[in-house]
């Protein structure tokens, strides 16, 4: 059922990232986010982060703090502009789909400080952590990555 009220729902955000290559400390895999009508195909964590930040901005949520600029007229910056918010699958791809190699579960709550803030799973083992920034996240999950096979890095934490 579409969103008519033009406010995008709290787990809005809320996006699957699927890992199926782990080659020399750089990621390769899917993003499936319930907003968004197919999976993103990614290469690279710079590819994946670019990925969700355009669609933080087409979803309008959550607001970033600072705009883009730029010199050059490549890109212009998107302007938030609510509208229809819409599903196109359902919440059980959460627990249905998995990475080859690890899956985890990112809500970015806020964009704020040019970064993001929110919490991340990893749900192959059960564990969660809230990250503070981007370059956090990525650590936490280069930290899962690299431990494959060995015990869990101490900074997940145990879900609820």
């Amino acid at each position: 059922m579409p969103n008519t009220t033009g406010i995008p729902p709290s787990n809005v955000t809320r996006t699957l990232v699927c890992i199926d290559r782990y080659e020399n400390c750089e990621i390769y895999g899917r993003l499936i986010n319930p907003f968004e009508k197919a999976p993103m195909d990614f290469n690279g964590v710079l590819d994946m982060a670019g990925q969700m930040e355009a669609l933080f901005d087409r979803l309008a949520f959550p607001q970033a703090s600072f705009r883009y600029r730029s010199f050059s007229e490549d890109k212009k910056p998107q302007s938030y502009r609510p509208g229809e918010v819409r599903r196109y699958m359902d919440e059980i791809i959460f627990e249905n789909e998995r990475g080859e190699k690890a899956t985890f579960i990112i809500q970015v709550q806020f964009r704020q400080n040019a970064t993001w803030q929110g919490t991340i799973r990893w749900a192959d083992k059960k564990k969660v952590q809230r990250f503070r920034s981007t370059l956090e996240m990525i650590k936490l999950m280069d930290d899962a990555l690299g431990g494959l096979g060995s015990e869990v890095d101490p900074s997940w934490q145990d879900e609820d």
